[in-house]
């Protein structure tokens, strides 16, 4: 039984996220099988230490945490064979506002000593 995929094999995700990967076995688990985890840059991202493909499962699903814009490496370990996921993180996108459209549709009784102001 060996590890032949890592997905997905190139991830894009965004400061704070905690995308999901998943290894894949090349045949169904006999017992739990262990596979290892490693990131080239913890710094980027960081992943659990192993992950357990369960007895009769094929797959098992990890979470990353990503931490700083940069990119790395994701490596999954069994049994001497490796597969690899590349890792880029950005930084989140904040749109600007540039406009606000405001449309009043009722105006109540208002006293003399009221204000009201719009900016």
């Amino acid at each position: 039984m060996g590890l032949p995929a890592i997905y997905p094999e190139n991830l894009v995700t965004t400061i704070s996220l905690e995308p999901e990967l998943t290894v894949v076995l090349s045949a169904l688990s006999v017992g739990d099988t262990v596979v290892t985890l490693t990131s080239t840059d913890t710094a980027v991202m960081t992943v659990p230490a192993s992950v357990t493909v369960l007895d009769g499962e094929q797959s098992a699903t990890f979470i990353g945490s990503a931490l700083l814009v940069g990119t790395t490496v994701i490596q999954a370990t069994y049994d001497e064979e490796a597969v690899t996921s590349s890792v880029t993180v950005q930084n989140r996108q904040i749109q600007q506002v540039t406009e606000i459209n405001v449309e009043v549709t009722q105006v109540d009784e208002i006293d003399s000593a009221s204000e009201v102001a719009v900016y």
